[in-house]
């Protein structure tokens, strides 16, 4: 009988092992990648924003939402850039895509003021209320700014949309 159990641990072991060496891979990529970024970030500290972009633009293409908002900050910026706000509206797209507050945030502003897009405060409200809902403390404060400046109907209109924006996981917003 000690035979059979040991060959089910056997087995066991060996249906395991490409999950297990998977996940080690996944981390290993995972742990260079964050170390990519914060190679990026320690850049940015220096204002060397050449390093900082070659550095964020491959994470960010691979989807990592941390390089992702940090090139949308730098195209917002102009900062080793050329300042472009449609780029910054993509990258920072992409991050609150993934549930990015700061990135949501973002969106929310350039909405409200029309940067780089036409101005459309409901749909400003609809990232500030995203944003909120993921933790962001500046989206709070700019709710209640735009709450000041929307009808009862509009400010309806917004948390229906992101309402809408959440369940579809803030994909197509």
């Amino acid at each position: 009988m000690e035979y059979y159990a040991d060959r089910v641990k056997f087995v066991i072991l060996e249906a395991a092992w490409p999950l297990f060496t998977i996940t080690i891979l996944t981390l290993m990529v995972t742990l260079v990648e964050a170390g990519e970024y914060e190679e990026g970030l320690a850049a940015v500290k220096k204002e060397d924003y050449q390093t900082a972009f070659a550095k964020w633009k491959p994470l960010a293409e691979k989807g990592n939402s941390d390089a992702q908002f940090g090139l949308g900050y730098m195209y917002l910026q102009g900062q080793g850039v050329v300042l472009n706000y449609k780029k910054a509206m993509r990258w920072f797209r992409m991050a609150a895509e993934q549930g990015d507050p700061d990135a949501q945030n973002n969106l929310g502003l350039m909405y409200a003021v029309g940067t780089g897009v036409l101005e459309d405060p409901i749909y400003a409200l609809m990232w500030f209320e995203l944003a909120a809902a993921n933790g962001s403390e500046g989206a709070k404060k700019n709710i209640i700014a735009s709450e000041k400046n929307l009808s009862q109907s509009d400010l309806s209109v917004a948390r229906k949309m992101a309402a809408e924006c959440t369940q579809k996981k803030h994909k197509d917003c």
